[in-house]
Order: C-alpha cells, then sequence, then structure tokens
C-alpha cells in the first residue's frame, strides 16, 4: 500500500503526504546515491572563502522562491555552480541550504549517469532531473564537471549531445540545482552561462582558519601565532579541520593540545 490516506482540507498536510510518497515511490523506482544530508556539527558559514558572500548566496535563493511564490508562472528554477579546489566546503554548503530550506538531497555522480550504450548518458540525465523535480529535492551533480566538457573539445559526438542534454534539462528544471567541480576551466562556455550564481571556493583566510579552531577544538586553545602559522600557505580547508577532528579521537588525552595541529608535516 503505496499511497496513505491524505486530508485534503489540509493544503499543508496533503502536499507533505503527496511529497512523502514521491519519494518512497523515487526510491522504488531510481534507488538513492548515498549522502550525509546535515552539514557537520561544527559547521561554520562564516568561516568560508568564497567569491559571493556565502549568506548572501542562501538570501538570494530565499528571495528566488518567495519571488516564484508570488509571481506564479514566472522562471523559478534556481541553478548554482560551486567551483574550487577539493575540500573548500563546495558540497558542505549544499548540505547547509538543504537544512535551512527544508529539501533533501539528491545525489548524482557521474558513475550514475555515464552509459556504455548510445542515448542511455542522455536518459539518465532527463530521469535525474525529472526524479527531483518530482520529489522537490535539491539536484545535485557532484564533479560536474563530467558532464558539461567544452564541446569544442570533444572527441566524440556523445560527449557533445551529454552536454546538449545537460544543458536543455537545467533551463528547463523548476528546483534547486547545485554543481559542484573543481575544474571549472574545462567546461563548455554556454555552461558557465546558465548557472544564475557561480561562486569560487578558496582555502579560508586567517580569520576562517580562527573560526574554524574554534568550531572543531573548542576545548584546545590556539594563539595568535599559531592562527598565523596554519593561515600562512592558504592551503588548509574546512576539508582538512574535519579529517584532523576524526583523528583526534585516537590520541591520548594529554597529547590532545593546539600544538599538535601547528606542525611542519601538517603546515
Amino acid at each position: 500500500k503505496l499511497l496513505p490516506s491524505l486530508d485534503f482540507s489540509d493544503s499543508d498536510a496533503a502536499f507533505s503526504g503527496v511529497q512523502k510518497v514521491f519519494e518512497a515511490n523515487s526510491k522504488l523506482l531510481y534507488g538513492k546515491a548515498k549522502l550525509r544530508d546535515k552539514p557537520v556539527s561544527a559547521y561554520a558559514i562564516n568561516a568560508l572563502n568564497t567569491s559571493v558572500d556565502a549568506q548572501e548566496i542562501v538570501d538570494m535563493v530565499k528571495n528566488a522562491q518567495e519571488f516564484s511564490n508570488e509571481n506564479p508562472g514566472t522562471e523559478n528554477g534556481v541553478r548554482i555552480l560551486c567551483y574550487g579546489v577539493s575540500g573548500t566546503g563546495k558540497t558542505e554548503f549544499a548540505r547547509y541550504l538543504s537544512q535551512l530550506l527544508h529539501k533533501p538531497i539528491l545525489l548524482k555522480r557521474a558513475s550514475d549517469i555515464f552509459g556504455m550504450y548510445v542515448g542511455e548518458n542522455e536518459a539518465n540525465i532527463r530521469q535525474a532531473f525529472n526524479e527531483a523535480e518530482a520529489t522537490g529535492q535539491i539536484l545535485l551533480f557532484d564533479e560536474a564537471d563530467s558532464f558539461f566538457a567544452n564541446r569544442a573539445d570533444a572527441a566524440h559526438s556523445w560527449e557533445r549531445s551529454t552536454t546538449n542534454e545537460f544543458l536543455t534539462q537545467m533551463e528547463e528544471f523548476k528546483g534547486i540545482l547545485i554543481c559542484t567541480t573543481n575544474l571549472k576551466q574545462i567546461m563548455d562556455p554556454a555552461m558557465n552561462r546558465r548557472f544564475h550564481i557561480c561562486v569560487e571556493f578558496k582555502p579560508p583566510v586567517e580569520q576562517g582558519i580562527k573560526i574554524l579552531c574554534e568550531s572543531y577544538f573548542p576545548q584546545l586553545t590556539f594563539s595568535d601565532e599559531q592562527i598565523c602559522r596554519l593561515a600562512r600557505p592558504e592551503s588548509l580547508t574546512p576539508g582538512d579541520f574535519g579529517s584532523l577532528y576524526s583523528r583526534i579521537r585516537f590520541m591520548d588525552k594529554e597529547a590532545r593540545n593546539s600544538s599538535v595541529f601547528v606542525t611542519d608535516e601538517l603546515l
């Protein structure tokens, strides 16, 4: 019995019930890519170093949704490109946005899309967009450069058709699309123009490093000199802090101090 009893006199309850049915059927039809659905407890949006202020992006998405609700029939899709080196917080930001908007994430990777047969890539792309729209989920394409490499450099016709299909689907999509990539430079120029928001994620600056130290290791005290040393190479990322946090539990209690993290090996 897939369809629950719904009280249509309560529109909010009815919508919630219908959405749950879609999500349940989606699991049966498509399966689900495993993804942690919430940001880490130590997540700090003000530690990010982005070309567009991260909180401003959140406000823009909320504004766009409010505008669409007040102006039916207008464009209501939101397309965001997050690019930058690995570990700078692109996927974690998607989780944060998902939590704020109360919308689960539908994750798609290259392995979910690329098949062996002609036309299979395009069919899988359409399926991903259809599933996200039917269930109201945020559609997240991880390492999205795999899907839209520059068509001018394409060696095979299927590479161009895959990019063309992605372009078509993203323009017609009425939900929230987030694409992440470490290789923005290889993307097709036409793809860049299709995104409403393009934001670069960079390693945090000194203030961001300080915030991350306090968020991940509140029990430790870091001196200004230590913070400066951690920030100097501009190579530590939020992902590095997550990795360090996962390893501190293996240390003896007496060895857990700030000097452990400010080492030549780490820097």
